[in-house]
């Protein structure tokens, strides 16, 4: 599903009895196990020639997906190329673009895109990360759901 705000996905996980996972359970899942590695299959982009994500295979001329977190610029975090602990990151205030008079906050998103080039950006990494206003839909953003413990079975991040 794409085209969707963040309060289009906030109600459809409530309604659905299901939560959007944050940040770095996102990339937890999505690097299946190969924490080191640049991509979720390993070092290399294609190996032996196979595209192993749904990139643009030429120049460049976005399939993202929202988490939970509100987003902080890169020099907040303690790694700024990914996210390696979970409590969730940022604030509602904190995650404002200065520039943006409206003053719209902004969550974080993470994945890859079917545009991205890697002559141009290498977003399809796991710990890639961007922000988005909340209050904007596009073609390249959707979402996944995820169903937390109930409470005292396991653990449940922060937040």
């Amino acid at each position: 599903m794409v085209h969707v705000a963040w309060e289009d996905v906030k109600a459809y996980a409530t309604w659905a009895g299901r939560e959007l996972p944050t940040e770095a359970e996102w990339e937890l899942a999505c690097r299946g196990g190969l924490d080191d590695a640049t991509y979720a299959w390993g070092e290399e982009l294609n190996p032996e020639g196979r595209w192993m994500a749904n990139t643009r295979q030429g120049e460049f001329p976005l399939h993202w997906e929202w988490t939970a977190d509100w987003y902080q610029a890169h020099g907040e975090l303690a790694d700024a190329c990914c996210t390696v602990a979970n409590p969730r990151g940022g604030t509602r205030q904190r995650s404002v673009d200065p520039g943006d008079a409206a003053g719209v906050p902004r969550r974080v998103m993470k994945g890859g895109s079917h545009l991205y080039a890697p002559n141009d950006c290498r977003r399809y990494r796991p710990a890639a990360r961007m922000a988005q206003a909340v209050d904007t839909g596009t073609s390249h953003l959707g979402f996944r759901c995820i169903l937390r413990p109930a409470a005292g079975v396991g653990s449940t991040p922060a937040g």
